[in-house]
């Protein structure tokens, strides 16, 4: 039994070793850098296009802030795994 956990503690360091070497050059290509200054810009263009839907009471308005909230989210925690991964 203690082999087959000592078999899989290597095997599972081995793959996060791999997935960290990944994200790592994944976070320093220039690609990725452009895409995520995109990506921020887009969602605050939904947020206040969300914001005048609202404000105007069109149909939608709840919908397109809550997609910009949201694209902002995922912003936000690839940013902070970025800074966490470069970091270590």
């Amino acid at each position: 039994m203690i082999v087959y956990e000592n078999l899989l503690r290597q095997y599972y360091n081995i793959l996060i070793r791999n997935i960290m070497s990944n994200l790592r050059t994944l976070f320093q290509s220039s690609g990725y850098q452009a895409f995520m200054k995109k990506l921020v810009l887009y969602a605050v263009i939904e947020i206040v296009i969300g914001v005048l839907f609202l404000f105007m009471h069109w149909p939608g308005g709840k919908t397109i802030t809550i997609v910009g909230v949201g694209t902002l989210m995922v912003w936000a925690i690839f940013d902070i795994l970025e800074k966490i991964m470069m970091r270590s």
